[in-house]
């Protein structure tokens, strides 16, 4: 799929993570990627203009739409990155499947 067809963000969230695995291991790194590649004339706006209020995703936005793949097993970071956050995806996901069920 061509840049230029990529309308959601949700979907340039996907591109970027599959493009640049390093960004699977830092939301701060993955919202400033997705800003650059697909916002780059408002990313710049937020650099280098004091008072511009660019139009640019939230980072809470990309942040969410990561988590979702990853609660989908898509995109996960590396598993030295796993250890050092002291989780692992089976943990995450028993803790969801918890949570789940206590609040139905």
């Amino acid at each position: 799929m061509a840049l230029m067809d990529l309308k959601r963000v949700k979907d340039k969230v996907a591109w970027v993570l599959e493009k640049k695995p390093h960004t699977r291991e830092d939301d701060t790194l993955l919202v400033i990627s997705v800003w650059k590649r697909f916002y780059r004339e408002e990313f710049h706006d937020l650099v280098f203009r004091e008072f511009s209020r660019p139009d640019l995703p939230s980072f809470e936005s990309i942040r969410r739409a990561r988590q979702k793949f990853n609660e989908e097993g898509l995109y996960l970071p590396s598993e030295e990155v796993m250890k050092r956050r002291g989780r692992k995806i089976p943990e995450v996901q028993e803790d969801l499947r918890e949570f789940n069920n206590d609040n139905q």
